[in-house]
């Protein structure tokens, strides 16, 4: 009984993580840079769909690569009004994974 107990334990637990890091909580948007957090910790990307603006908003962690095609930058690099496509987490917030200007 006691092994059985563990094992429905361990079992929730590893769809609980995959449920975390399912692929479906990985969204990608392509939009205008609107605003970049001075401290480098966030990013707004927007772009209109048909007669509305969809904004998202990501954090930036030190695990986020920026890019400028191929070569590797910094947030700093970006400027207002740049073309990007970030792709992000989304868990109980929404973080950045990569954000690549073209």
């Amino acid at each position: 009984m006691k092994k059985l107990a563990t094992f429905i334990c361990c079992l929730v637990m590893f769809c609980y993580v995959h449920l975390v890091h399912s692929s479906d909580n990985i969204k990608t948007f392509t939009g205008r840079v609107k605003a970049i957090d001075p401290k480098g910790t966030a990013i707004v990307v927007s772009e209109m769909i048909g007669k509305s603006e969809m904004v998202v908003g990501v954090i930036v962690t030190p695990e986020t690569v920026v890019k400028i095609g191929k070569k590797k930058a910094d947030l700093k690099d970006l400027k207002i009004g740049d073309r990007v496509t970030i792709t992000y987490e989304r868990t109980h917030d929404l973080f950045a994974k990569t954000i690549v200007k073209k």
